[in-house]
């Protein structure tokens, strides 16, 4: 009926944009000392999510990084979001 439609129809319009947001990023503090991070979170899609970073870490947290560039996949099984990159940089400062 008209209620299972519009169920559909709501459910699904609030569920396909599978979105990624950068949260928080923190510099490295010095050059050679891995203590920043980058933190993104995900949004939409199926809400099973996996991360995977471009340094091999696999949750929305990427933590005790060096200076460097970080890139994210996000993946819900059925679409996926490329996030970065990510300047994690400790000459800003």
């Amino acid at each position: 009926g008209q209620k299972t439609t519009s169920w559909y129809y709501n459910w699904h319009l609030n569920n396909c944009a599978l979105q990624l947001s950068l949260d928080e990023m923190t510099d490295a503090s010095c050059y050679e000392k891995a203590d920043g991070q980058i933190l993104v979170s995900a949004s939409g899609g199926t809400g099973n999510y996996t991360y995977n970073w471009s340094n091999g870490a696999t949750t929305s947290e990427n933590r005790n990084i060096p200076a460097g560039s970080y890139s994210v996949t996000l993946s819900d099984g059925t679409n996926t979001v490329e996030g970065g990159p990510y300047m994690n940089d400790s000459l800003r400062n």
